[in-house]
């Protein structure tokens, strides 16, 4: 298994993926758990050393079509920089 350290102020977003089963049983990967038209609802996992307004555990929103898909540590993720995040979710 390959880990990664971002640089700069470059994040590690996990990418999870939801299965949905058709009516004979057919299962087809959705590309991740919450998204919306406009983009993706992700939970951090690693923030490069410059990163200032996101941190781990964080959960972002990241417009579609941003970032490098890789695998970290055994799953799927996006690697982007902080600046392409639009916003952070806040409880």
């Amino acid at each position: 298994m390959k880990s990664y350290k971002p640089l700069g102020a470059r994040i590690i977003l996990e990418r999870p993926v939801v299965q949905e089963r058709i009516e004979k049983g057919i299962i087809i990967p959705e590309e991740t758990a919450e998204h919306t038209v406009d983009g993706y609802w992700l939970d951090c996992l690693v923030t490069g050393p410059d990163c200032v307004n996101v941190q781990v555990g964080d959960k972002v929103f990241l417009p579609r079509f941003s970032g490098h898909d890789i695998v970290h540590d055994g799953q799927d993720c996006l690697i982007t920089k902080e600046d392409d995040v639009d916003a952070i979710l806040v409880d």
